[in-house]
């Protein structure tokens, strides 16, 4: 097996450095095991995946890691047959019940209000702010802002404002979280090398939606769904997509624009009947 191909595949990706570390652990474990004739435990399927789409397992090691990849989505099933996954209003909150919201977040002072105040100021996805090491943001407090780098190995210079103040001191107010690596691991400290698919953010999402129930916000409210109420907040203020585009940190002004037929609807309605009536003259 060839973990530098395996590596420069990931890093190629734009995968984080914590999760290039942890597939390249497992990517050895799954060797070790498939050697030994070992079956490979569920915990392994992404990695395997991972794997498999860079090209490192074939032949019988590949056909072991799609067997259980079916095996873990059959015994997830039960047997039955997949539910079709209601699919998530693509709709940004409207502004009375965003202003609600903030006010609800800002009065409460529980770690998940903390990082979902950061999400609304900033439009950050959920994985790029679970991600923010401590030191890192120890330094942005001091320089006034963030270089991080964002979903898809994109760089971003974050403005650091009231919202990241304020999660620095909740960080700092728990001793038990000062040797947290990252926001993941301040919010589950009994998992020190939590990563964004672990159980922190099912823990901000369930808190938002209990925030957004006390703001007797009537629509359903997912963590998206915030960075989305920004986009399109930001582009009925701001004409430049580019300016946008960094705010959100699209790898393509593309991504941005597709939130345009919500900010803005008369401006592109008023470019399609213009030319309209130019295929008409």
């Amino acid at each position: 097996m060839n973990l530098e191909r395996f590596e420069a595949w990931l890093r190629e990706h734009g995968y984080q450095e914590s999760t290039v570390r942890l597939s390249l652990t497992e990517a050895r474990q799954i060797e070790r095991l498939y050697k030994e004739g070992e079956p490979l435990p569920a915990g392994l399927k992404w990695t395997g995946k991972r794997m498999l789409a860079a090209g490192v397992a074939t032949g019988q090691l590949a056909a072991q890691i799609n067997a259980l990849a079916r095996v873990h989505k059959e015994r997830e099933l039960g047997g039955r047959k997949p539910k079709k996954r209601r699919k998530a209003e693509a709709r940004s909150l409207d502004d009375a019940g965003w202003k609600r919201l903030a006010a609800v977040v800002m009065a409460d002072d529980s770690d998940e209000a903390r990082v979902i105040e950061v999400l609304m100021a900033q439009g950050m996805r959920i994985g790029d702010a679970l991600r923010v090491e401590q030191g890192e943001l120890r330094r942005a407090i001091k320089t006034g802002t963030l270089d991080h780098t964002v979903k898809g190995g994109a760089p971003r210079l974050i403005k650091i404002d009231g919202a990241w103040t304020r999660l620095w001191e909740a960080w700092q107010a728990d001793e038990a979280n000062k040797k947290a690596p990252n926001v993941a691991g301040w919010l589950c400290p009994t998992n020190p090398s939590a990563l964004p698919g672990s159980g922190a953010y099912k823990r901000v999402s369930r808190a938002l939606k209990t925030l957004a129930k006390t703001a007797d916000v009537d629509e359903r409210v997912f963590l998206h769904r915030l960075r989305r109420t920004v986009a399109v907040q930001a582009l009925r203020m701001e004409k430049d997509i580019g300016a946008v585009q960094q705010l959100l940190g699209h790898s393509s002004p593309h991504t941005t624009m597709h939130y345009l037929d919500e900010a803005r609807p008369d401006d592109v309605a008023e470019v399609a009947s213009k030319i309209r009536k130019r295929f008409q003259e």
